[in-house]
């Protein structure tokens, strides 16, 4: 990505600056009940900006951040991972084309060891993801990454190379490729190659205690109150585990906004901002471990950190010489809503939108019904949308692409785009590109608006409303055939044997407990603790296979003792029929949202 510089910070005093950063920070605090917010706004020079912390690292005791508080940075471990890869890439020890197979003693399963290390850098291995028994409450279980990574690998969900499909596993085995070219555990390289020659003194992906108590805590906001999330630490900790305080997080990002200046930890960090592969070309894809983007006419270079009950923002924008790091202890998702209202504070009085892409000429769509559907964000491989949020259908943003009142433009979002060529479209407001994914068939199968905000096309049959419909026709029925049941056995009414009666009313009442507990835990960020298989979600999960269990033997007993000719009424047949459709319909549901599968077992 080349850096022209602009100097477009200089065009904003540093009171507005500040008064705009305050309202963002409030927002946060106010709004979204963040503890503590801290930013940065950093430039090449030695001095950020703007630098502040608000509020609490702590609630109980209370404990203000700091910005030289330790904070949880999630998935800007990767951005580390990249730069030790960069690093003997630079020194001729490895090369991005590398596949990782030959530098293990291992073999990998899966036919893994054929994907380059670029591959792994840029989410392109094919490798799913899974996050049962992926984290510890012991930070010294986490450092052997490769008897890790050789117990744990889950398989692929796509061909090497195909398309990005988000995985913490990749990220992981480039690391242990570090590992193995170096021969040092990949934290202690970290610490010693970059942390120290960058000045984060207090960096690390390996906890001490004294790091522990220092930690600024993360939280979730449920029933008008903090609940603490408690502290794990992830296994595949390359791509997870940082932990640097805000201040230090500034260190870093100045590294990538001094081209051409000496750095003591690479020759050239602007190889990491470099575009390596996009979806669809012509539209801002990944650099090495970057996402890409384009926003009010400037290239933007991110990555977002997520642990639970920390969210921390890392934009980087080249050409206007500043990035800004971002961190508050909260569970709600809005670090996209703030490099948003940054950018349009930042640029849009300073270029007009109207001229980006101006030399891109506009043509027709050939076939407007091709675009038109539900779109579902789709970072992570698709069919593992399995949490328990899944249970009322709220996993994945969805989008609905359709044609504006003129039938020549698509609206997506509130927003118009006009084609610009075959896949890539043109927004009319701000010029913002976007593109269409096709597979080898040419048949439109996704949206692609940049970064990591890739959409798969679904059906109607998929969608949220859809599977919301559908949980809600599971609660109604099991309700009905509860309510009929305990009727058929009190008013002593002969609809259904009673053995029969008892044997679907338990079965109801287990499949009601688990939509009960399910919402429940839902509601309370269950499965946000710690997105390691909480207790309660393995017994949770109980409930179904226990009415699954109770239905079958309660049909074979029926089957065995209770059919004589004449006895059921008309009634009785039905009820029995409504309870078999209903309980079949409701593992159907179970299963396509692989709530029994991989993520929790």
């Amino acid at each position: 990505m080349e850096a022209r510089k602009t100097n477009i910070v200089g065009k904003r005093s540093p009171e507005e600056w500040e008064e705009f950063l305050q309202k963002e920070a409030a927002s946060i605090l106010e709004d979204h009940h963040a503890p503590g917010v801290a930013v940065l706004l950093v430039s090449g020079e030695d001095q950020p900006l703007f630098e502040k912390c608000w509020g609490l690292a702590r609630v109980e005791p209370a404990v203000h951040l700091q910005l030289d508080t330790p904070i949880r940075a999630g998935s800007i471990s990767k951005v580390v991972t990249a730069i030790a890869v960069q690093q003997l890439v630079e020194s001729g020890k490895l090369s991005l084309a590398t596949r990782i197979g030959g530098l293990l003693d291992w073999e990998l399963p899966y036919n893994y060891g054929q994907v380059t290390i670029c591959d792994l850098l840029t989410h392109r291995a094919g490798i799913g993801e899974r996050f049962a028994r992926q984290s510890t409450p012991q930070a010294a279980e986490i450092v052997d990454l490769s008897g890790y990574l050789q117990t744990s690998l889950p398989p692929p969900v796509a061909e090497a190379g195909e398309t990005v499909t988000y995985s913490n596993f990749g990220i992981s085995l480039a690391g242990l490729a570090v590992e193995k070219l170096t021969g040092m555990n990949f934290a202690a390289y970290a610490g010693e190659k970059i942390f120290k020659p960058l000045g984060m003194n207090e960096a690390t992906f390996i906890l001490d205690a004294e790091t522990e108590r220092n930690l600024a805590a993360g939280y979730n906001w449920i029933f008008d109150r903090h609940r603490q999330m408690p502290l794990r630490h992830w296994k595949p900790y390359p791509a997870s585990s940082l932990v640097a305080t805000p201040r230090e997080l500034g260190l870093l990002m100045q590294l990538f906004l001094n081209p051409g200046k000496p750095s003591p930890v690479l020759e050239s960090p602007e190889a990491l901002l470099e575009e390596q592969f996009s979806p669809v070309p012509g539209v801002p894809g990944m650099g090495l471990s970057f996402w890409l983007d384009e926003i009010h006419g400037q290239r933007v270079a991110w990555h977002t950190g997520h642990m639970p009950g920390h969210r921390t923002g890392f934009y980087i924008f080249p050409e206007a010489g500043m990035g800004i790091v971002f961190y508050y202890n909260t569970d709600k998702k809005v670090l996209r809503q703030f490099l948003d209202n940054f950018s349009t504070f930042a640029f849009t009085t300073l270029t007009n939108p109207k001229q980006v892409n101006k030399t891109l000429p506009t043509q027709t769509a050939k076939n407007f019904r091709d675009y038109r559907g539900i779109y579902r964000h789709s970072w992570y491989p698709h069919h593992h949308f399995g949490k328990s949020s899944a249970f009322l259908g709220k996993e994945g943003e969805e989008l609905n692409v359709n044609t504006d009142t003129s039938g020549k433009l698509l609206a997506i979002s509130g927003e118009r785009y006009e084609s610009l060529d075959e896949n890539i479209w043109g927004g009319k407001e701000d010029q913002k590109r976007i593109g269409f994914i096709r597979d080898k068939a040419n048949r439109i199968t996704g949206l692609y608006m940049g970064g990591r905000d890739r959409f798969e096309k679904i059906s109607p049959f998929e969608s949220r409303k859809a599977h919301t419909s559908y949980a809600l026709a599971c609660v109604t029925l099991n309700s009905l055939g509860f309510i009929l049941i305990i009727t058929n056995l009190f008013i002593k009414t002969s609809i259904l044997p009673s053995v029969t009666c008892w044997g679907l009313m338990a079965m109801c009442g287990a499949n009601l407990g688990f939509m009960g507990l399910m919402t429940l835990l839902t509601s309370l960020g269950g499965y946000k603790v710690t997105e390691d298989v909480p207790a309660s979600v393995g017994v949770t999960l109980f409930f179904p296979i226990l009415g699954a269990g109770i239905w079958v033997l309660t049909l074979i007993h029926f089957i065995i003792n209770e059919v004589q000719v004449g006895v059921l009424s008309i009634a009785g047949i039905f009820v029995i029929m409504l309870i078999t459709l209903t309980e079949g319909f409701f593992l159907w549901f179970l299963n396509y949202w692989k709530l029994l599968g991989w993520r929790y077992l």
